[in-house]
């Protein structure tokens, strides 16, 4: 497995993967991130066994393989690197080689084997927004606070689309929800 990829394109990727990584587990797999490169790009995986992390990014393969490595460890190593740096990832079958201008380092890898199978999620229904409408959406559905006992009480806040029979409509509702003492 070789790949180039510019550190601001998979540094999210990474830290997003790490999230969901399990570090105080025992299986040490689950400490791991599993790196599949394709040829369209790299796939990312992580879990704990509950949930999971499964993303993609578009970068340089150079050859195919799969790999996986110690999510901390990697994201520490890509953290340190400048920002706009190309790196360059390379699987030799025992430890992955990460290289970035003077800088060079050495990840051990466990089995991509041993991985935990996840399984692919293909939703029916979808909805594609452009980040500011929905990020205007989530303003205005801002919920005011009269006073910190009301604040208390409040616990969700939800988002759903109805589909009617003549036509898609998405509507957003907010919705509170208090205790029972």
């Amino acid at each position: 497995m070789r790949f180039k990829a510019v550190k601001d394109e998979i540094y999210s990727f990474i830290q997003y993967a790490n999230s969901f990584t399990s570090p105080k587990n025992l299986n040490t797999v689950l400490q791991n991130i599993l790196i599949d490169a394709e040829s369209d790009g790299v796939t990312l995986r992580a879990t704990d066994m509950q949930v999971g992390f499964s993303g993609k990014v578009e970068v340089s393969v150079e050859q195919t393989g799969t790999a996986t490595v110690s999510g901390k460890k990697l994201l520490d190593i890509i953290k340190e690197i400048p920002d706009g740096s190309v790196i360059d990832f390379t699987f030799d079958g025992s430890k992955i080689n990460i290289d970035s201008g003077k800088s060079s380092f050495k990840l051990s890898t466990i089995s991509h084997e041993i991985f935990p199978t996840m399984a692919e999620i293909s939703p029916e229904y979808y909805l594609k927004i452009k980040s500011e409408l929905l990020y205007d959406l989530l303003k205005k559905d801002q919920l005011l606070y009269f006073n910190r006992r009301i604040k208390d009480r409040i616990h969700r806040f939800s988002y759903g689309c109805l589909r009617r029979q003549t036509r898609n409509l998405c509507s957003r509702f907010s919705k509170d929800s208090y205790k029972q003492y």
